[in-house]
């Protein structure tokens, strides 16, 4: 079991980086250094996918992983953190669609812009633009904060079997 623990400890640290984004992304204005972190932390999601399987591999039905196999060994507040962190990504995401209809933003010839699958649906100003990317940069976070919670969790509360020891 500790040696899970340990796994859990730089899942813990990327939850709190994504925790500190977020809280980020409503005091200053994202930058491309903000979401360049977002690919040093999908590649711990990816990494930690493959290890869960590798620690799971002996217990699964084929390639199948389900939650209940994922949550058997944690209390029950962890799914309802789990429910809540789901229930603000789809607010956030409605938000985003509120805020910009079913487009993102964009700068297209120099002009901030709306636009959804190369169409323009709407011109927009700057401070609307940088805006739309503080809500985009937080669904984001809020995705990665739900996925690593999910993760440090599974690592923390797994009780060792076969596999990982």
């Amino acid at each position: 079991m500790a040696s899970t623990r340990v796994v859990a400890l730089p899942c813990g640290i990327a939850l709190i980086v994504c925790a500190l984004a977020y809280v980020n992304s409503f005091l200053a204005t994202p930058t491309e250094s903000m979401f360049s972190w977002s690919i040093v932390l999908f590649a711990g999601i990816f990494a930690n996918i493959v290890a869960v399987y590798a620690v799971e591999w002996p217990r699964l039905d084929g390639l199948r992983l389900t939650r209940g196999q994922l949550m058997r060994d944690m209390p029950r507040w962890v799914n309802w953190w789990e429910i809540a962190l789901a229930i603000m990504l789809v607010a956030h995401f409605l938000w985003m669609v509120r805020e910009a209809g079913l487009g993102v933003p964009a700068i297209v010839d120099g002009q901030y812009v709306v636009e959804s699958r190369g169409r323009i649906l709407e011109v927009i100003t700057e401070s609307d633009y940088i805006h739309l990317k503080c809500i985009e940069f937080r669904i984001g976070a809020v995705l990665f904060l739900a996925i690593y919670f999910s993760l440090t969790m599974y690592w923390w509360f797994h009780k060792s079997r076969k596999g990982l020891r």
